[in-house]
């Protein structure tokens, strides 16, 4: 089911971030559906949500 294996997995409603080795899969928990692939190699969760806001703002 995922491109690559998943690293991280957060939740800022209503979107679903799913982080690996080499990209970050944001998807909409209400409509189930993939919003975006963001290609970020090797990214890390550097604390609780300041990526997933920055994604958020983005979409």
């Amino acid at each position: 089911m995922w491109p690559a294996k998943p690293t991280y997995c957060r939740y800022n409603s209503p979107c679903l971030s799913v982080y690996s080795e080499n990209a970050v899969d944001v998807f909409d928990v209400n409509s189930r559906e993939w919003i975006q692939t963001v290609p970020l190699t090797k990214i890390k969760i550097w604390n609780e949500g300041s990526l997933n806001i920055l994604l958020v703002e983005t979409v």
